[in-house]
């Protein structure tokens, strides 16, 4: 009979080896795609290239994590610039919107923060434009990316990332960004596993694992 804890070991192992597939994946892409900078004359009305930077508010979004992994929404406000035809860095800084859990101690309920603090991210972005004026584009991005100061403590990742952008000729931009963040060490563990009231508790960032990640930004581009 296979031991669970064992199996439960090697599945971990084949996350982590198909994340970190994913991310080199994602990698060649991108230079794949800075290979093409330069081969295609910019149209006389191109919009990335007369409004090659961008500020952009958005809403960040940790989707249905597997456990013990936890779930968090986030605010943040991202910079993004456009050096070339067919690359983009962003930087990203936010907060961890408010959340909670309820544990127990001492025979007593009570709630406990389970807030991630500050948000940082940089991300590399190959990027394909779409369509004469360029309004459309396509990207496949990877970079670190931080939380650190709420109840997880600080934690280190990864993201690669595929979006969507579009550009108006009046500066309005909006972006829909759906990635994979795979976090580089182990965080702190609000509630401890005596003190759970819930079946995927403690909920905690664990090393080599990850989940899928989405933004929503609009902004304006200059």
């Amino acid at each position: 009979m296979i031991n669970p804890d064992r199996l439960q070991y090697f599945r971990g192992c084949r996350r982590g080896y198909l994340s970190r597939r994913l991310l080199s994946v994602i990698a060649v892409v991108i230079v794949w795609l800075l290979s093409l900078a330069g081969r295609v004359q910019a149209h006389p009305s191109n919009l990335r290239a007369s409004r090659p930077s961008a500020v952009m508010p958005e809403l960040g979004l940790a989707l249905t994590p597997p456990a013990p992994l936890p779930g968090y929404a986030s605010l943040g406000l991202t910079l993004s610039h456009a050096p070339s035809r067919h690359l983009a860095l962003d930087a990203t800084v936010g907060w961890g919107l408010p959340a909670s859990a309820l544990s127990r101690s001492q025979g007593e309920d009570r709630e406990v923060s389970m807030s991630t603090g500050i948000h940082g991210r940089g991300l590399l972005r190959g990027v394909l434009p779409i369509g004469a004026d360029q309004a459309f584009a396509l990207s496949l991005g990877i970079g670190p990316g931080v939380i650190s100061g709420g109840a997880f403590g600080t934690v280190l990742f990864a993201r690669g990332e595929a979006a969507i952008e579009w550009r108006g000729e009046s500066g309005i931009t909006l972006l829909l960004g759906l990635g994979y963040d795979l976090a580089f060490n182990d965080s702190r563990t609000p509630i401890g596993k005596s003190a759970c009231l819930t079946a995927d508790c403690p909920t905690h960032f664990v090393a080599g694992q990850g989940q899928v990640a989405a933004r929503y930004a609009v902004g304006y581009a200059f």
